[in-house]
């Protein structure tokens, strides 16, 4: 942790939320490096102009006991940001989450495509048809997975792996995650994913965490299932 706080500092000017990202994700959570690494962070994303962001690294670090002695660095950072974004007080956006992909053109969520119509054959069950000519490339239907994990990815020179880039939860970009407190594998694009992220499915899949890479996608998205249906049957 100490080793990517510092990378980290030397990257400001060139966006360094990477290297933090590296860090968050290895430091205990409740830790004094943690609260470094955030107020580290808010600094590369003043550097971006993403002052919204900024303030609200700010409030985590001092929430972790980022110490007196240094408040004064981050609480000019939060004076310069707050009136950049006009006195708007810092509202945390965290509570609405980034969609995770949009709208498909002319289909929103749970609908078809018109042109389509739902139908029930003896040997065939439920299924659609169309009723109209579909052209290549035209989206018919878009639904909401009842249950879903992000498949592991290798890290290549362009880029990490998709475990570091996405919202284990919702699956949306994870530009500034959120680690998970317990474990160094998920992350969440706000804390609305990762407190719901616990409450349905990762209070249990996060001390198996190993045990569910090394088993495969597969076996975690049966448990991930199992335990969505049985959240469901509850609330």
């Amino acid at each position: 942790g100490q080793r990517e706080r510092r990378w980290g500092k030397e990257m400001i000017g060139g966006g360094g939320g990477g290297v933090q990202r590296e860090g968050l994700r290895y430091v205990p959570a409740d830790s004094p490096e943690c609260a470094l690494l955030y107020a580290n962070r808010s600094a590369a994303l003043y550097q971006l102009h993403r002052y919204q962001d900024c303030v609200e690294d700010i409030e985590r670090a001092e929430r972790l006991g980022y110490p007196p002695e240094l408040q004064h660095k981050t609480q000019s950072r939060r004076a310069a940001c707050l009136q950049r974004l006009g006195g708007s007080g810092g509202e945390s956006r965290e509570s609405e989450p980034p969609s995770a992909a949009p709208p498909a053109p002319g289909v929103g969520v749970g609908e078809c495509a018109p042109g389509l119509s739902l139908r029930w054959e003896r040997g065939r069950g439920r299924h659609y048809r169309a009723c109209q000519d579909v052209v290549q490339g035209q989206a018919v239907l878009q639904e909401t997975a009842f249950a879903a994990v992000l498949v592991p990815g290798l890290p290549s020179p362009d880029h990490p792996p998709t475990q570091e880039l996405q919202c284990h939860h919702c699956l949306a970009p994870a530009t500034l995650p959120l680690p998970c407190p317990s474990c160094s594998y998920a992350q969440y694009c706000g804390q609305l994913c990762r407190s719901t992220a616990w409450r349905t499915h990762h209070w249990l899949d996060c001390p198996l965490g190993g045990h569910l890479l090394a088993l495969g996608t597969g076996s975690h998205l049966a448990l991930r299932t199992t335990l969505t249906g049985a959240w469901g049957e509850e609330g």
